[in-house]
C-alpha cells in the first residue's frame, strides 16, 4: 500500500477472525505492514499468522492500533513473526511486530519472534495506551536497533503473564526498555 495497512486498512466497523487467517509478505509505506487499526475492533477468536510484513518508512511492520481495540480471544492465536529472521516483521520506525497506539489484549497463545524496528522490535506501546498477553506470551529473538528488543514501553502500561522472552537484542534493554508507564510481569522467565 502506498499508505498504510498493507493488507487490511480499517478506519471503524467490526472484524473478526473466526477461523485461520495468514496475512504475508504485505507492505505499507507509512503505518501497518500488514494491518492498521484506525478505529473499530479487530478480534481473533481463531489463528492468525503474520509474517514478513513491512511498515517501510513508520511504525507497526506486522499491526499498527491507532485507535479503536484488537483483542485475541481465550482459543485465539496470534503468531507474529516466524521461525527466521526473513519471516519476522519490520518497522523502519517503532513497533516491528505491533504498534500499541490503542488497547492491546491477548487472552489466547501469543508468539511474537523474530521482528525488528528502531524501538521496540515485538512490541511497542505508546504513551496512555495499553498491551496486555495474559497467556503463554513467547517473546523470541526481536530486535531494536536503539532500544527495547522485545518491548518498548513508552509511558503506557503493558502486563504479561505466563511469558517466556530469550535472546532479545537492542543497543539498550534487549528484552524490555521502559520510557515511564508501567510493566507488570507473573510466571515469567526472561
Amino acid at each position: 500500500a502506498k499508505g498504510s495497512g498493507g493488507a487490511i486498512y480499517q478506519q471503524q466497523g467490526d472484524i473478526y477472525i473466526e477461523t485461520d487467517a495468514t496475512l504475508n509478505f504485505n507492505e505499507a509505506n507509512n503505518n501497518g505492514g500488514a494491518i492498521y487499526l484506525g478505529d473499530g475492533t479487530f478480534t481473533v477468536n481463531g489463528n492468525a499468522t503474520l509474517k514478513s510484513n513491512k511498515a517501510i518508512s513508520l511504525n507497526g511492520g506486522g499491526i499498527y492500533l491507532g485507535g479503536g481495540s484488537f483483542t485475541v480471544s481465550q482459543n485465539g492465536k496470534l503468531n507474529l513473526g516466524g521461525a527466521s529472521q526473513a519471516e519476522g516483521n519490520i518497522a523502519g520506525g517503532n513497533g516491528g511486530g505491533v504498534f500499541c497506539g490503542a488497547p492491546f489484549t491477548a487472552k489466547g497463545t501469543s508468539i511474537i519472534q523474530n521482528n525488528s524496528a528502531a524501538n521496540g522490535g515485538g512490541v511497542y506501546v505508546n504513551t496512555g495506551y495499553s498491551a496486555s498477553f495474559t497467556k503463554k506470551t513467547t517473546l523470541l529473538n526481536n530486535s531494536a536497533t536503539a532500544n527495547g528488543g522485545a518491548i518498548y514501553v513508552k509511558g503506557g502500561n503493558i502486563t504479561l503473564v505466563e511469558n517466556s522472552m530469550n535472546s532479545n537484542t537492542a543497543l539498550n534493554g534487549g528484552a524490555i526498555y521502559l520510557d515511564g508507564g508501567d510493566f507488570t510481569a507473573v510466571g515469567s522467565s526472561t
